[in-house]
């Protein structure tokens, strides 16, 4: 009885193993600035709009919910995250299963989609309703694959609620290519699921006509040039850049490699019990692990958002990791009919498992070490209330962290959150308050969302110079979870070296 729950405990483990620093997590990063504020002053009025230029006030609620689930918006998010990447691999699982697939091939997938590493935003407060939007569009797809009329009215909610999210819309169409292959036949299919066919239809339909979004949001751009261009990025950078960074890891800890590989033997060779394979079925499987990742990109080609290596544009990466693991498990029908398959297959799948999760906590580690530098900083203000009399600061960063650059309105969102007051600007030496304004054209409400209302406060100017002291994310969490107050402030106070040097005439 226990056996049939081991593939499940397997992947809970892996998720665990890999993303257990999220819930380690205390830091606010990019637009999370934005909802944060709005959902620990409670207005939900400056939320609901923020949402409903973008065609998305669903998203309003939710985040509004989320938000709700504790004193700090941030840790409920990582919890939330946390469970949402566990329950979304099983769901995978489950799939994989009623495809038709073996234990070993589905918990593959299973993990493929919740370790790949192309998508670093886990602990981004704003996307977190992405990845929910994903588990309820992944549970309609089981629900789908059920027998009975109650288990299809609650795939179709399930499947307009995950809706929202409107990447989903093109990503079903993996889901009405699994239907009919599972049907064999165009007519019968389509007699047998016009419900699923129209849903998408109606759903957009309605869409458009309720919402109305701002004119530059994710506008088509279906010219041949630019569908080519970010194909091939998706697969530059969604792809083979993960897998050198995944070779650099391993080769860069080659004991724990080893560890993962003498695992990653011993299970192969036991879970893998040679279940044959029809050529047709194997390439049956890889054609529509192509189709569906065709289905994970289109939406975002289409509108040139395709992903970067690293950094906050990952999250356009969300979708590839399920297509990627089924592509895989194709790969390794072919490669297990090989004499030396099963080394071949313990070697690759250990390698990219021990590469995925190293890959996974450097950025946990990289992007906690950056909320310190930025807690220092708010930290640094409230302990010199006397720079108020400063509205503008020009930066001067030379502790950059990471490789993803700050947005200016993280910066004054710091300033606020060390005096609890809008209206004072960072920005770097080659931008301007004009240049910035700019974005007044799309958002009237812009500085009330970006945290610049009321500026300047204070006529004058300085320098700000950030430089690196000594920031230790081990440390910093002992201390977070069972030191003192000050404790963290002298750990704050060491984590930077700040100066702050007003322009002449100015006087603090």
């Amino acid at each position: 009885m226990m056996r049939r729950y081991y593939p499940f405990m397997a992947i809970v483990i892996i998720v665990t193993i890999t993303h257990f620093p999220l819930l380690l997590m205390d830091g606010t990063y990019w637009d999370d600035w934005v909802l944060k504020q709005f959902i620990l002053e409670r207005n939900f009025g400056g939320h609901f709009d923020l949402w409903n230029e973008l065609g998305l006030p669903g998203y309003a609620v939710l985040y509004w919910v989320i938000g709700s689930l504790g004193p700090n918006p941030v840790i409920a998010h990582n919890v939330l995250t946390f469970i949402l990447l566990i329950i979304s691999a099983l769901l995978v699982y489950a799939i994989g299963r009623k495809m038709q697939l073996s234990e070993f091939e589905a918990m593959i997938i299973a993990i493929t989609a919740s370790v790949y590493t192309a998508l670093e935003t886990t602990f981004v407060f704003n996307v977190t309703v992405y990845l929910l939007m994903l588990t309820l569009f992944l549970g309609g797809v089981y629900v789908a694959l059920q027998k009975g009329a109650a288990m299809r009215v609650v795939a179709l909610v399930l499947f307009t609620l995950s809706f929202q999210h409107n990447s989903l819309l093109v990503f079903y169409g993996g889901f009405l290519l699994l239907k009919l292959l599972q049907e064999k036949h165009v007519v019968r299919f389509v007699k047998r699921n016009i419900d699923f066919l129209l849903l998408p239809i109606i759903f957009w339909f309605a869409k458009e006509t309720l919402t109305d979004s701002v004119a530059y949001y994710n506008r088509f751009n279906p010219a041949w040039s630019n569908v080519q261009a970010g194909t091939l990025g998706f697969l530059s950078k969604g792809v083979m850049e993960q897998g050198r960074d995944i070779l650099r890891f391993v080769s860069a800890h080659l004991i724990a490699w080893g560890g993962v590989m003498a695992i990653g033997v011993t299970l192969v060779w036991k879970k893998y019990t040679g279940v044959p394979h029809s050529k047709r079925a194997t390439i049956i499987l890889i054609l529509f692990g192509l189709a569906v990742f065709i289905c994970a990109i289109a939406p975002y080609v289409l509108v040139s958002k395709g992903p970067r290596a690293h950094g906050y544009t990952t999250r356009h990466a969300l979708l590839i990791a399920i297509p990627i693991g089924i592509l895989i498990v194709g790969s390794l029908r072919i490669l297990l009919q090989k004499e030396w398959g099963k080394w071949i297959t313990s070697i690759l799948l250990s390698t990219a498992l021990t590469g995925s999760v190293i890959a996974h906590w450097t950025v946990y580690i990289r992007w906690q070490e950056r909320w310190i530098k930025d807690y220092s900083l708010i930290t640094y203000f409230e302990d010199h209330p006397e720079l108020k009399k400063i509205g503008t600061y020009i930066l001067d960063d030379q502790f950059p962290v990471t490789s993803e650059t700050y947005r200016y309105y993280e910066w004054s969102a710091m300033v606020r959150q060390a005096w609890g007051v809008p209206g004072y600007l960072v920005m770097e030496e080659h931008e301007s308050f004009e240049v910035i304004a700019e974005i007044g054209e799309f958002h009237p409400r812009w500085k009330e969302w970006y945290h610049l209302d009321g500026y300047p406060r204070a006529p004058c100017e300085a320098m700000l110079k950030i430089e690196p002291g000594e920031t230790n994310a081990l440390n910093y969490t002992k201390i977070r979870l069972f030191g003192s107050k000050e404790e963290m402030r002298s750990l704050l106070h060491e984590a930077t070296v700040i100066t702050v040097t007003p322009k002449a005439g100015c006087r603090v």
